[in-house]
């Protein structure tokens, strides 16, 4: 019988075995959120006092006021905010500390721990912006949905991948998994729970609701960490606004938004199509594929969103180590960047910074949608 183990040194990340990585880089986040909590009386973040706003308004959310926040996010944010800056800043860190925790757990049960310590280690330049943002959420539970899947769960993996879609948008560009994998219990799954929560999306918010989601409530410019206003703002140097707490530049057409979004239609379709001819592992090159296109096209891009890449990267690691590196430069490009820029402010460096992550960002979608499997499937 073979051996069904991994070798000892695929057992070990930065030279300590993956158990001690793993509880090693889970104490470097410890230390983060008790800074940030220490900090949080002094908070200036423009998208942690949104978060209190509106868990403080007395009113209805997409009904009264436009929210950019899918319905599952903007409930957490209900629960955890409203009790001034620094309160909502120790919470939401406490929270994303618990969802990147969760996700860890989830590569550990579905690939091994090895998969997870790379996680916990690849996702350390993100810290600082991705524990100030709820966007850990939706990527927890898409990389429970997948392992549940590997485990045999496959109900409540349907329903685990509805409610990551119900907490960001860009999760919604993995439902098709659910579908083509022709498992009923998957499908009824995530059916049921996405007819659930978008009919109380829709009696809460009512039918502006997606709209104020998709155009990021309303905005009208390019953010400047985008491609195309990155591209711009590297090029004509032109004034720049701030527009719904974030720097943009220009003006960002309803046509060039739709063919932007249909753009990324059509990559997570290819991604999708040949993850149905080919197999392997979807949370690996398809799930990469489909969040680095995201990336790479979005109008919008908060440094927080980067999360999505971090567990298909670690996944992809030892299949492809040259489409796994793309994603990590893309990765510590936006830990740089968040270091770098303040959130009112664009220079020479940081828009420089800005093209090549997203250039990166282009090539690793490429790559990961064209190049040929290397190694097992997982």
């Amino acid at each position: 019988m073979a051996d069904v183990h991994e070798p000892a040194h695929e057992e070990r990340v930065v030279g300590m075995a993956s158990r001690t990585a793993a509880v090693a880089l889970m104490l470097v986040r410890v230390v983060v959120v008790a800074v940030l909590i220490w900090r949080a009386d002094a908070v200036v973040d423009e998208g942690l006092l949104r978060y209190d706003r509106v868990a403080a308004s007395p009113v209805t959310p997409y009904r009264y006021f436009a929210v950019e926040w899918m319905p599952a996010q903007t409930g957490v944010v209900h629960v955890i905010g409203g009790g001034g800056g620094a309160a909502t800043t120790a919470r939401v860190a406490l929270l994303s500390l618990v969802a990147d925790a969760a996700a860890a757990a989830a590569l550990a049960w579905g690939w091994g721990r090895r998969v997870a310590a790379m996680y916990l280690l690849l996702g350390l330049p993100l810290l600082a912006v991705a524990y100030t943002r709820l966007d850990l959420l939706a990527v927890t539970l898409a990389a429970w949905a997948f392992a549940l899947s590997r485990r045999g769960r496959d109900g409540p993996s349907g329903a685990a991948l509805a409610l990551a879609a119900l907490s960001g948008l860009w999760a919604a560009f993995l439902l098709p998994w659910a579908a083509l994998r022709r498992r009923r219990p998957t499908l009824v799954g995530a059916a049921a729970v996405l007819t659930a929560g978008g009919a109380a999306w829709y009696l809460v918010g009512g039918p502006k609701a997606p709209i104020q989601v998709l155009s990021y409530r309303g905005a009208t410019g390019w953010d400047v960490q985008s491609t195309v206003g990155g591209i711009l703002d590297a090029l004509t140097g032109g004034a720049t606004f701030l527009e719904g707490g974030i720097l943009r530049i220009g003006f960002a057409p309803a046509w060039a938004r739709a063919v932007l979004l249909l753009a990324v239609v059509a990559v997570a379709a290819a991604a999708w199509r040949r993850w149905q001819r080919d197999g392997g592992n979807p949370a690996g090159r398809t799930a990469l594929a489909v969040s680095a296109s995201i990336l790479a096209l979005a109008p919008t891009y908060p440094a927080a969103w980067t999360s999505i890449l971090v567990p298909w990267t670690a996944l992809i690691w030892e299949e492809d180590r040259t489409l796994a590196t793309g994603a990590v430069v893309a990765i510590a490009l936006t830990g740089v960047l968040a270091a770098a820029s303040p959130a009112d402010e664009s220079t020479v460096l940081t828009s420089t910074i800005v093209v090549a992550r997203q250039l990166v960002l282009v090539g690793v979608a490429t790559r990961a949608l064209i190049s040929r499997r290397t190694i097992r499937a997982a």
